[in-house]
């Protein structure tokens, strides 16, 4: 009971905070955010949010801080994308963590063209995220095959 009322609660605070960024109140959208603790998943859907209605610099304030999981890193390149700070969003998409990635891999490709990185580097970059593609997708294939079976 009481797990399905503060899902119930969680639901409707993002969807108020939807609306209210929909509706153009960022003040009230950002003090709304401060309330959850950082690092948490509650806080990296907020700056998904705040992400999408084009409010990079406050997701990344919700984001930057906290010790991030591959999604919470993606979300946080993305916003230093929009803010075109590229050398940052380089340096995150550039860890360990990330390295076999798709969504990474693609972001790097987009940032190896921002930062007009040489032509080889775009053609290793695409390269390397063709072969992670094709090689999830045989995973994909090979896993379907075995469900039948």
């Amino acid at each position: 009971m009481i797990f399905r009322d503060l899902h119930q609660d969680m639901t409707d605070f993002f969807a108020l905070l939807n609306f209210t960024l929909k509706l153009g109140f960022r003040e009230e959208a950002r003090s709304m955010s401060a309330v959850l603790p950082p690092g948490t998943e509650a806080a990296r859907y907020a700056a998904r949010l705040l992400l999408a209605s084009g409010q990079a610099e406050e997701a990344i304030a919700m984001l930057a801080p906290a010790k991030l999981e591959p999604d919470g890193a993606i979300d946080l390149i993305k916003a230093y994308i929009q803010t075109e700070n590229y050398h940052e969003a380089e340096r995150l998409a550039a860890i360990p963590d990330l390295a076999d990635n798709i969504q990474a891999l693609d972001l790097r490709v987009g940032l190896a063209s921002y930062l007009q990185l040489p032509t080889e580097t775009y053609l290793d970059r695409m390269r390397h995220l063709l072969f992670h593609q094709t090689k999830a997708l045989f995973e994909r294939i090979s896993r379907g095959s075995e469900a039948w079976a």
